[in-house]
């Protein structure tokens, strides 16, 4: 009878290690996959990295006409520049003629080159009066681990992501002139944030 027991013991052991097994693989797996709710305010995000030991370096205007480019291909828009480029940080927290502003709610540590959050009560939002009618690229500059899952929100729209990130890029519509664009960004683990960029698109 204790024999049997053993071997009982042994089985669920094994087993449930299996399972275990399974569930961190499945869960690797949903980590690298990028879901995305569509919506015509908000555009995809697009550039993900790998590496994340680094701060991530600025796009290059190049680098963010190709991202613009892919983002509004399928809608048959041609990007040929993008301008007027406001970047705001833990540093300038408000661009230079207050067309912009960036707030940081319950973060864990700000530093004057970054700021961190750890768990989804932190968030950063930014707020933008667009000078003209149109299309804007943001970049998000974001250092994060793989297991982190972000969620942003804007203009009452939700776009989600996991995985690791070195970017978040996306495109936000301005319908008029000096309409305010508006978005916030939370993850569910640690994540630094270094800082944003937003760029006409022209």
């Amino acid at each position: 009878m204790k024999k049997t027991n053993a071997k009982n013991s042994r089985l669920t052991v094994c087993l449930l290690a299996l399972g275990i097994m399974a569930f961190v693989s499945n869960e690797n797996a949903a980590a690298q996959q990028l879901e995305v709710v569509k919506d015509p305010k908000l555009g995809s995000v697009l550039s993900q990295s790998n590496k994340i030991s680094s701060r991530p370096k600025p796009l290059a205007p190049a680098q963010k006409i190709q991202i613009a480019q892919k983002i509004l291909g399928g809608q048959g828009q041609k990007v040929s520049s993008v301008n007027s480029v406001i970047t705001l940080s833990v540093k300038n927290m408000m661009s230079v003629n207050n067309q912009a502003s960036l707030g940081l709610t319950r973060p864990e540590l700000v530093s004057p080159s970054l700021a961190t959050f750890s768990g989804s009560e932190g968030n950063l939002s930014v707020a933008f009066t667009a000078p003209s009618a149109g299309k804007y690229l943001i970049d998000l500059s974001i250092t994060a681990g793989s297991e982190t899952k972000f969620k942003l929100v804007g203009e009452g729209n939700i776009l989600t992501t996991t995985g690791a990130s070195a970017n978040l890029s996306f495109v936000m519509d301005a319908m008029k002139a000096n309409e305010v664009i508006y978005f916030k960004l939370s993850g569910d683990a640690h994540w630094l944030f270094h800082s944003c960029e937003i760029s006409q698109i022209k």
